[in-house]
């Protein structure tokens, strides 16, 4: 049988809980705000990233170019 893997971008909104229990592998967005690039859950909480948002003139992209990392990584 084979082994299955849950994946998902942190747009998912578990616990850290959850994401431990279910061993649920979480790949990071990265999210353009009025210019400056932050990476979720590393360079930006929930918390900031809401603030962020409120505050923002424009918030261009929301993205997940990281897919490539994770898949060279755990390939290897």
């Amino acid at each position: 049988m084979a082994n299955i893997k849950l994946v998902t971008d942190s747009s998912i909104q578990l616990t850290p809980e959850e994401i431990a229990k279910y061993d649920i592998h979480v790949i990071p967005l990265t999210i353009m705000i009025d210019s400056t690039v932050y990476v979720d859950g590393e360079t930006i909480t929930r918390a900031e990233f809401m603030d962020k948002m409120a505050a923002a003139r424009r918030c261009r992209k929301r993205r997940s170019r990281r897919l490539a990392l994770f898949w060279i990584r755990s390939t290897n």
